[in-house]
């Protein structure tokens, strides 16, 4: 079976998903794990497929922003920054890939 894992966040989001991958590799499964390219090393180490979305400076941009703190203006950042902008370029990387 072909698995596709969309993993949006940080480290608390992505490593957990990395080692389900991992594991679901090791059961016979094609895992592509979709994240930012902050995180390649990171999957590729744990032998998995990766996909990029955004660059490793998007994320970093994002996370050094200081209002990503702010109790009201951060989750509007991350929506804004994070699922609004990058909608339609997951949706035709993940339906190139079924």
């Amino acid at each position: 079976m072909t698995i596709l894992i969309l993993a949006v966040g940080s480290y608390g989001d992505v490593l957990p998903l990395v080692g389900m991958a991992r594991e679901l590799q090791q059961r016979g499964h094609r895992v592509t794990i979709f994240t930012s390219a902050h995180f390649q090393e990171l999957v590729q180490k744990a032998g998995v497929g990766f996909t990029p979305l955004g660059t490793a400076d998007d994320y970093d941009a994002i996370a050094n922003n200081p209002a990503l703190w702010h109790p009201h203006k951060g989750w509007r950042l991350l929506m804004k920054q994070i699922v609004s902008s990058a909608l339609g370029e997951t949706y035709t990387l993940l339906k190139s890939k079924i």
